[in-house]
């Protein structure tokens, strides 16, 4: 695998969605499992102690970032 797309693939695989019928976060899936296959991209995020967190919203809680 080339460098460029490995580096998309982490990317992708990072990135969070949000399903618009049941709010359903999915970190790197495009569609949840109510066969929903339209869903809303986010940003980046994590999977967090078994609930997905927008890397923004951890950014936010830092002391002194984006102050």
């Amino acid at each position: 695998m080339s460098t460029k797309r490995g580096a998309l693939k982490k990317l992708v695989d990072n990135t969070v969605y949000e399903c618009p019928s049941c709010d359903e976060r999915l970190l790197g899936a495009y569609g949840c499992e109510g066969l929903q296959p339209l869903v809303r991209k986010l940003g980046l995020g994590i999977d967090h102690e078994s609930e997905i967190v927008l890397i923004t919203g951890l950014l936010a809680l830092a002391p002194g970032v984006g102050r």
